[in-house]
């Protein structure tokens, strides 16, 4: 069986790096705007990472990826939630 089969890969939409889908936090635009981390719709994928979180808002790349817009105030409030949610997992 070929590894990828066992071990779905994604890329983060920070830094760009392809990892199992298990090493990453998924992120979907919510029915408000928001940034939500949820498991169903059109979503994007980051590392748990405050870094690729911050890579992505400043450049644009949650808007591209989501295919909608992310405002800043809905950034703030999501980057509150991803700290937390690292913090969680222990990432």
């Amino acid at each position: 069986m070929i590894d990828a089969e066992r071990h779905p890969r994604r890329t983060c939409v920070g830094c760009r790096a392809v990892r199992a889908r298990s090493e990453l936090i998924r992120c979907r635009l919510g029915m408000d705007g928001s940034l939500v981390f949820e498991n169903f719709g059109r979503g994007c994928w980051l590392c748990p990472s405050m870094e690729c979180f911050d890579v992505a808002g400043t450049s644009r790349r949650f808007t591209r990826a989501l295919r909608g817009d992310v405002s800043l105030t809905s950034l703030a409030d999501a980057r509150i939630a991803f700290v937390q949610l690292v913090a969680y997992v222990g990432g």
